[in-house]
């Protein structure tokens, strides 16, 4: 029958006639959504489910902003076998109008006709894209243009990448004292007035979006937004519990935030800004220890004076000194020149040629997530490792800038060959009779080289582990960190060590694992001995 039916013009008409009149309520809904972007579907029949109940608050708000995608899902078993190519053009179609609506703006589509089924699935279908390339043109537009997307992308680097150094080292002078103190000790407010007067005092007062800024202190650490932000990427956001938070530093805590009004939350959602958030206190941290070191640098001017046999108990310390300045600065410049600087332009480039927002999304994540990879903050080994170098670095200066103005003042003592007026004092008279004793008992040598080899070991396994990484991954950018920092060869040699050491090991753990005697499974007698009474009755 259904072949004789195929053949038959008059049943084939018949059958047309009725699938078009069956299809008007259907088509009426479609053209609603994609000219408008209203869904008026009161039989839930439409291809296109609107989730109502999905309210804002429900859903997680501190790191991602899924609104955007519940709201408006595909429901599959409706989508009719006619528009199944087109469904998630329709998808999109009715979101950008959607948006548009909200922010006010009147929508008239200029192609807007009537949408009837018919065998030739092209007539249908043309309108179908047409009204998706006016709807995103116009949604584009409304972002580039009206809310001036790339001048908020812009403002959003300047101060998150410390794109504008002269700020952030203004920022820095005045509100460093006030970010070393405990956490619970800080005043937000001194920070936000400090961080206002840092704005309108540097070229950042330039930016139109300036007041936008917001001061944050947050009460976790990097480590763990890392882990939190790397969660949610997985789904295992429901499972990321806040640690049992130690005593943080202000510098620990402090990041900023951004205030970013609908449609923009579209591209800066949150969890763009906590990304954006992980790269600053990232790079804040290291600004903050090649401030220390220089501040360090600039105390050990004090020893020009000093006689030669005096000043050479002071070189292995301005040695290190010197090495680990050379770290954190080679450090720096891969980030912000190597990294940075070089995927913005990449995606400037990009967002200068798309047609849809979808596209602009994708785009903005690329860069994100290429800028979080090359700085290692995806990778929580190594991650881990330049922490340690860094509060290896914050206790060498510390210790350094704590035992100066005693070995200073004994040397001077020495130097000049008086007494000095205060030498009743109790702990100055302990200090000046033995400037290189410390409270643990080592001598000033001993701790420099204690910190000298906890240095050294840190960084030979962070430069073998980026070997690895680099070599894995294919990633040639990660081992320019190898090649800036061991440029002269100076590591080379304990590099091959430790390597050759670490596969001794491997190889030796492997052979013993395959030697061992293969267990035996236990009998099914002793299962039965071991179960408790009440199980076995």
């Amino acid at each position: 029958m259904a072949c004789s039916v195929t053949g038959d013009p008059k049943s084939q008409e018949i059958c047309l006639y009725l699938t078009q009149a069956a299809s008007v309520p259907y088509f009426e809904i479609l053209e609603k959504w994609i000219y408008k972007g209203i869904i008026c579907d009161p039989f839930g029949e439409f291809l296109v489910e609107d989730n109502e109940l999905v309210q804002k608050e429900d859903l997680p708000v501190d790191y991602s902003d899924d609104y955007w995608e519940k709201r408006y899902t595909l429901c599959r078993e409706r989508i009719p076998v006619f528009l199944d190519k087109v469904s998630n053009m329709i998808l999109r179609t009715g979101k950008y109008l959607n948006v548009i609506r909200q922010c006010g703006s009147e929508i008239k589509c200029p192609d807007a006709e009537e949408i009837v089924y018919t065998l030739k699935e092209r007539q249908y279908v043309d309108k179908i894209e047409r009204s998706y390339r006016f709807a995103s043109k116009k949604l584009l537009d409304l972002l580039m243009e009206e809310k001036d997307l790339m001048g908020r992308l812009k403002s959003v680097k300047h101060y998150f990448l410390l794109d504008q150094g002269d700020f952030i080292v203004q920022f820095m002078d005045m509100a460093e004292d006030e970010l070393r103190k405990n956490i619970d000790d800080i005043m937000p407010t001194r920070l936000e007035s400090l961080l206002e007067l840092a704005l309108r005092t540097s070229i950042a007062n330039n930016d139109p979006y300036k007041d936008d800024i917001r001061v944050v202190l947050l009460p976790f650490d990097l480590l763990f937004q890392m882990n939190k932000i790397l969660s949610i990427d997985k789904k295992e956001g429901n499972d990321c519990r806040f640690p049992l938070v130690c005593r943080l530093s202000g510098l620990e805590a402090f990041t900023f935030d951004y205030d970013v009004k609908w449609p923009l939350s579209l591209i800066l959602n949150r969890k763009v800004l906590a990304c954006y958030q992980m790269l600053f206190r990232h790079l804040l941290y290291s600004k903050h220890v090649e401030r220390l070191l220089c501040n360090v640098w600039l105390s050990n001017k004090l020893t020009k004076p000093f006689p030669l046999s005096a000043a050479l108990s002071y070189a292995p310390a301005f040695a290190l000194r010197q090495r680990m300045l050379n770290f954190v600065q080679n450090l720096e410049y891969y980030m912000m020149f190597e990294v940075l600087e070089p995927n913005w332009h990449i995606f400037v480039t990009k967002l200068n040629s798309v047609t849809n927002v979808d596209d602009v999304l994708s785009c903005h994540l690329n860069f994100i997530n290429t800028c979080l990879k090359d700085c290692m903050l995806t990778n929580p080994e190594l991650l881990q490792i330049v922490n340690k170098l860094m509060l290896t670095f914050v206790k060498f200066c510390n210790f350094i800038l704590h035992v100066n103005r005693y070995f200073v003042d004994a040397e001077m003592t020495s130097m000049l060959e008086t007494s000095v007026p205060n030498l009743d004092s109790p702990d100055l008279r302990e200090d000046v009779d033995d400037p290189h004793s410390l409270k643990d008992g080592d001598s000033f040598e001993e701790n420099i080289a204690k910190f000298d080899m906890e240095f050294s070991n840190y960084l030979i396994i962070l430069l073998d582990r980026i070997s690895d990484v680099g070599r894995d991954n294919y990633n040639e950018k990660l081992v320019n960190i190898l090649y800036r920092v061991d440029f002269n060869s100076f590591y080379t040699e304990r590099l091959e060590k430790y390597a050759s050491e670490r596969s001794m090991l491997e190889s030796s753990s492997s052979k013993q694992k395959k030697s061992r005697p293969p267990v035996p499974p236990k009998s099914p007698k002793l299962t039965k001995i071991s179960k408790r009474p009440s199980e076995s009755s």
